[in-house]
């Protein structure tokens, strides 16, 4: 099965979803998305720049979920190195 990846444009109300090589757009309602329904989506280069993880993990966590991942995804599969003080 090929790789899928959503974006979702708040201000306009579109859902993207590219399979593959295939985009699908998909309308929606503003009024019908609910906070709690919606899911954070990141792209894993930002996301482990923001936490600070090292090239081979990021290479990792794009080898697992590609270039985005749902933020518990990475929050649960990422891994630092422990760099405190002995």
């Amino acid at each position: 099965m090929g790789e899928l990846n959503f974006t979702t444009n708040s201000v306009l109300g579109f859902n993207h979803a590219k399979l593959g090589g295939e985009a699908m757009v998909e309308q929606i309602k503003i009024e019908d998305a609910e906070a709690e329904k919606s899911t954070k989506v990141w792209a894993v280069a930002e996301f482990c720049r923001r936490y600070r993880l090292d090239d081979d993990e990021e290479k990792r966590l794009v080898q697992l979920f590609g270039e985005f991942a749902a933020a518990h995804e990475l929050m649960n599969n990422a891994s630092r190195v422990n760099r405190s003080r002995s």
